[in-house]
């Protein structure tokens, strides 16, 4: 799992979905765009395992640490 993102629109979605991931999944995806142009990212369906998973964002050198 895991990759860049360069052109648009896309979509990116976990292993296996809609069924569970495997366990100890790793994934880092990059999506980047032309300076000038915006990402724009919508989240429609998502689930944390508590104490287990995580979602970080980040702009330039700044992360966002988002966990259940």
């Amino acid at each position: 799992c895991g990759g860049r993102y360069e052109t648009a629109p896309g979509t990116i979605s976990s292993p296996g979905y809609p069924e569970k991931y495997p366990d100890n999944s790793d994934c880092t995806y990059t999506i980047t765009a032309p300076p000038g142009q915006l990402i724009i990212i919508t989240i429609q369906h998502f689930d944390l395992e508590e104490s287990y998973d995580d979602l970080e964002m980040s702009e330039g050198g700044g992360t966002q640490h988002i966990e259940e």
